[in-house]
């Protein structure tokens, strides 16, 4: 298997995930390495994001509790490579410019089962939050991952996060266009 490290940019990260504005917390993806099950990404924290305005308003920080839900995001969508992966998709190709046109399969929605987050510091508009994940255990469609988030040099968050695809959910996928 590969160690290649994989880049998606917004446009990929928007059609795998089904958050949208504004709750997608998830820029980009600067680095996944199928081979190691770990992928990177990052949240630019902008003062302009309602998120950080309602918080704090005397002294404007970027909710610890979405620092959980940005980790979930970045988590759940290596999951949904996975599943893309496994469903005999190339994902190297997935950000070439021709193959935006062409639909994916069906991506069963993930959902949060348990997050054993240590929350650091808070983190001030103007920085970019750096999320990293590794798969530390896989049992079917459960996922357990040890996760990171970062600004600069000093980490805000760290544990472990546990992801699972309901039952219920892989009725209702449906075809991403």
């Amino acid at each position: 298997m590969s160690t290649a490290s994989l880049f998606f940019g917004q446009q990929i990260v928007r059609r795998i995930l089904p958050h949208r504005f504004s709750m997608l917390l998830l820029d980009r993806v600067e680095s996944y390495i199928p081979a190691k099950r770990t992928i990177i990404g990052c949240k630019q924290v902008s003062l302009s994001d309602p998120l950080v305005q309602g918080y704090l308003p005397a002294c404007p920080a970027f909710p610890p509790v979405l620092v959980i839900e940005a980790l979930a995001q970045l988590c759940g969508f290596m999951m949904n490579l996975e599943y893309l992966s496994r469903s005999g998709i190339d994902l190297a190709q997935l950000g070439w410019p021709g193959y935006r046109q062409g639909a994916l399969p069906a991506i069963p929605h993930s959902v949060l089962a348990d997050s054993k987050i240590l929350q650091h510091s808070l983190v001030e508009p103007g920085l970019t939050l750096r999320l990293a994940a590794t798969v530390a255990l896989q049992r079917n469609d459960i996922y357990i991952f040890k996760a990171q988030a970062s600004v600069e040099a000093d980490e805000v968050a760290s544990g472990d996060i546990m992801l699972a695809y309901p039952a219920y959910t892989s009725h209702a996928a449906q075809p991403v266009a």
